[in-house]
């Protein structure tokens, strides 16, 4: 497990890192909106109420529409 609290580290080496390996899940989808907030929160969006409100609304899509936790979601 790796644990990164860094800004700055997250955005200069490890989401271009990630961005050129494929997934294969609908944990892609989950990175990409993640990275947008991370992209956000780097250059200073996060701090305006739009920017904000935009990184609320991808956390709250992130945290509560997974399958796997998701209890209004049928699982076949």
């Amino acid at each position: 497990m790796i644990s990164i609290t860094n800004i700055d580290a997250l955005y200069d080496y490890l989401i271009f890192f990630l961005l050129d390996m494929p997934f294969q899940t609908r944990k892609g989808v989950d990175f990409y909106f993640w990275s947008i907030a991370l992209h956000l929160h780097k250059l200073g969006y996060f701090y305006l109420k739009e920017g904000f409100n935009l990184v609320s609304e991808i956390a709250k899509y992130t945290n509560n529409g997974r399958y796997s936790t998701n209890i209004k979601h049928k699982q076949s």
